[in-house]
């Protein structure tokens, strides 16, 4: 059992559930590659570097999408995101959110990911940093879905 299953409140369910975008896996694939052109043309000692440097970034790119866990429920968005020994737990829930955004750069819209930048009422930001795009339509949903009950104005 992760660590979705085992927050959930009585009463609340899972919309949607995802892990950080694969593309975390992306810059330590690019530095294996440069190891292998580096060992290619001879400089061993370079290729040495650049492949301690991509296992290193390659098992903590691992560790990471493994150990981090994100939800859309009825009730809030939550979730564990992980990064080397620390990890952070952003929640909001789902009637205190004002504005719901995703950030996007080149790379982002290519691949189909982005950070989700969600503020409450009271102004605090959550930022969802390297997530499917699928996680943003369904928080988007679901606040507009909370706010048609609550008769208020969309995010």
């Amino acid at each position: 059992m992760g660590y979705i299953q085992r927050n959930l409140a009585d009463g609340e369910r899972v919309v949607y559930q995802t892990k950080l975008h694969r593309v975390i896996f992306v810059w330590p694939a690019v530095v294996l590659l440069i190891a292998l052109a580096a060992a290619k043309s001879g400089f061993v000692a370079m290729a040495q570097i650049f492949l301690l440097i991509g296992l290193v970034t390659g098992v903590s790119a691992c560790l990471t999408y493994f150990a981090s866990e994100l939800a859309v429920t009825n009730r809030r968005v939550f979730g564990k995101l992980t990064a080397g020994y620390t990890s952070h737990f952003p929640e909001v829930l789902l009637v205190e959110l004002t504005d719901v955004r995703l950030k996007r750069g080149f790379l982002a819209k290519f691949f189909d990911y982005g950070t989700v930048v969600v503020t409450d009422k009271s102004g605090a930001s959550y930022k969802f940093g390297c997530v499917p795009t699928q996680f943003y339509q369904h928080v988007q949903e679901r606040v507009k879905a909370v706010q048609r009950l609550l008769g208020s104005k969309p995010a």
